[in-house]
């Protein structure tokens, strides 16, 4: 590649990959750690989540007889 190409040499895949890798340590928390001044994006959800719903917590008698009642309608 480099010598059919030899201006290309961001073309190769280990360049590909070190940019790869300073785009994401650029977009990541440590440089915000370090400046402060660097703005956070805007979350996603602006907001919470309902929460899910509860269901009934079965007793172990709960579940003997939801089996009994099984066994006998078969």
């Amino acid at each position: 590649m480099k010598q059919q190409h030899p201006d290309a040499w961001w073309k190769t895949p280990d360049v590909q990959v070190t940019a790869l890798v300073y785009d994401a340590i650029q977009e990541s928390n440590w440089l915000r750690r370090a400046n402060p001044e660097i703005p956070f994006p805007e979350p996603l959800l602006s907001e919470p989540k309902p929460p899910k719903p509860e269901k009934p917590k079965l007793t172990a008698s709960d579940i003997r007889a939801a089996v009994a009642s099984r066994r006998r309608a078969a």
